[in-house]
């Protein structure tokens, strides 16, 4: 499995030297706090590689304006200057991303290091609920 990258502060993404990890590159990122000298993840998602070239500096920059995560995106606008990253280049992002959150899990389920991939984040899990259509189709009644 390939390494993961230096931490670097969320707020700083933009700087060239960060620009460079994330540009024109697919794979897992992880987004957390940097507290006595190591790293610790809160978040963990994935950037699939396209034609039309969305990257990781993409993601990045959606986060920064509007996440689809409300969880992750209150978490960025209140914190944005203590909250830091990390990415991993993979060849497959949606396998890695989904072994890193299997091993996440307790026996009830609830994520134990991934606390801002839980359950009503984002909509992912609305898609499970019992009466899932009605997030999503006006018509259905």
């Amino acid at each position: 499995m390939a390494n993961w990258s230096d931490c670097r502060k969320f707020d700083e993404f933009q700087y060239d030297e960060n620009r460079k990890i994330l540009v024109g590159r697919a794979g897992v990122y992880q987004f957390g706090y940097f507290i006595y000298g190591e790293f610790r993840p809160k978040y963990i998602g994935r950037v699939l590689w396209t034609p039309k070239g969305y990257d990781l500096y993409q993601r990045f920059i959606k986060y920064k304006n509007n996440a689809h995560n409300p969880k992750v995106a209150a978490k960025i606008v209140a914190q944005r200057k203590m909250l830091w990253f990390r990415v991993m280049s993979v060849e497959d992002p949606a396998w890695t991303e989904s072994r890193f959150l299997l091993a996440d899990r307790d026996e009830q389920g609830n994520f134990i290091t991934f606390e801002w991939n839980s359950i009503g984040s984002n909509y992912y899990d609305d898609y499970y609920k019992e009466d899932w259509r009605s997030f999503y189709s006006a018509s259905y009644q």
